[in-house]
């Protein structure tokens, strides 16, 4: 019973700032040509806060000297690509800012994963994908193992609900499985997956020389609804991406550090992470650590309501971190509530919704993404609809899922919702609202 007032008096004290966290981002209500707008097209890219935008104008100003211990300007560079790594490993709950490298986006880091596989996997092995997934965390292994290598890969399905069958699951992986490559939340639809249970099941014929499969997270849909801790979700790697966190376009890959000398990945000598090619771009480097800041600012805000919990992480970042996340999961729970019992009200020969549907599906199963289709109209259609009818931004057709183009089969006929911590129970309404009227007219 404390637990559960400790938490209720945290998600109080969430909605009473919420309207602080609104004004943070300055193009959540309006566009860039000052268009008034409802933003439910977070899956696709989150908005950026004012601190992280002046972050990256401040970076090309200050910080273009490549990073060295001689000068000032250097040494601002080392200290921005250092403090970043650092704050993305805490963010992470990672053993050493070591583990982290940047690419130019998450489908770049995995393609170079992919390639930095080629000494342990070989044409006898399999791999597993999931239907769930987006592609980037599907067509790496597939072109550049399967085609390219004569790897087989076999194809984990999934549900109208978005889940995964975990029997099906062990019945694919063996002795001769290398990789299990898994969405930590479906993208289309916003289901999270049984993350430990998966792990467990792929790392079964492990052993100590290294054989046995790995286990590959893609976090990038999952990252800004909830909290993520590596060690705890037993992974091998894990990869986030900085435009779906509220920063700017950059790929980030968690590599267990035992496994980096089994890896072979491509680099250009002598640069000393060997997963990173060339200059880095110190601007969206700045920009992502600006975003890491509004977040901790967020948790710091929180904390003395969250006296009692999470105190298993003994690191004062990583705790604000993980505050600031558990307070936005608990509070974006309500917002799929809402959004659920919305969407309940529909005339069910009108209107379909994938993914899990009722509050009592289970609302810690869920991000806040909700895909549906408007029988007698495309993806497109309600699209436009959306906005001009409410001035609200949805997505249409497949978003890169292999759900919508491999398992439901719709690209045109399906649109998507996605909401953000930044999101009030006003935007449900404006997109209930708007919906009824599509259906009505």
């Amino acid at each position: 019973m404390q637990e559960h007032n400790l938490k209720s008096e945290g998600l109080k004290a969430f909605e009473e700032y919420h309207q602080t966290v609104r004004s943070s981002f300055p193009f959540l209500e309006r566009d860039g040509e000052g268009n008034p707008r409802v933003y439910l097209d977070s899956a696709a890219g989150t908005q950026v806060p004012k601190v992280s935008v002046e972050a990256m104008a401040k970076a090309y100003a200050e910080s273009r000297a490549q990073p060295s211990d001689i000068g000032p300007s250097g040494r601002r560079t080392r200290d921005l690509i250092w403090r970043t790594r650092e704050l993305l490993a805490k963010f992470l709950a990672a053993p050493s800012p070591d583990e982290i490298s940047f690419h130019l986006s998450t489908t770049h880091s995995l393609l170079n994963l992919a390639i930095a596989f080629h000494p342990i996997v070989h044409k006898h092995h399999n791999v597993v994908v999931t239907d769930a997934d987006h592609f980037a965390n599907v067509s790496p292994w597939e072109r550049i193992l399967g085609e390219r290598r004569g790897v087989e890969i076999r194809r984990l399905g999934v549900n109208d609900q978005g889940q995964v069958d975990l029997d099906q699951l062990r019945s694919l992986v063996d002795v001769n499985t290398r990789i299990v490559a898994v969405t930590y939340a479906a993208n289309a639809v916003g289901t999270v997956m049984p993350i430990r249970q998966i792990a467990e099941i792929t790392h079964r014929f492990r052993d100590d020389s290294g054989n046995g499969a790995y286990l590959v997270l893609d976090a990038v849909h999952h990252a800004f609804h909830g909290p993520i801790d590596v060690r705890q979700s037993q992974c091998d790697f894990l990869t986030i991406s900085g435009y779906k966190l509220f920063g700017p376009v950059l790929g980030v890959l968690w590599v267990k550090k035992e496994h980096m000398e089994r890896l072979d990945p491509y680099y250009v000598v002598p640069n000393p992470n060997s997963f990173e090619q060339g200059s880095w771009n110190n601007a969206v480097l700045a920009g992502m650590q600006g975003a890491l800041g509004y977040l901790l600012n967020l948790g710091s805000h929180l904390a003395p309501f969250w006296s009692g919990e999470l105190q298993e992480y003994r690191d004062p970042e990583t705790r604000l971190f993980k505050i600031a996340m558990t307070a936005i999961e608990q509070y974006e729970r309500e917002l799929s509530a809402a959004v659920l019992r919305g969407f309940a009200k529909f005339p069910e020969d009108r209107f379909r919704m994938y993914g899990l549907k009722t509050v009592e599906d289970g609302m810690w199963l869920r991000d806040p993404t909700f895909c549906f289709e408007v029988l007698g109209k495309t993806g497109t259609e309600v699209q436009q609809l959306c906005w001009e009818l409410g001035n609200i931004e949805v997505a249409d057709g497949d978003v890169f899922s292999a759900m919508v183009r491999r398992h439901l089969r719709k690209l045109d006929l399906v649109s998507r919702a996605s909401f953000a911590h930044y999101d009030d129970l006003r935007t449900v309404r404006a997109l209930t609202s708007t919906l009824g009227k599509i259906l009505a007219s």
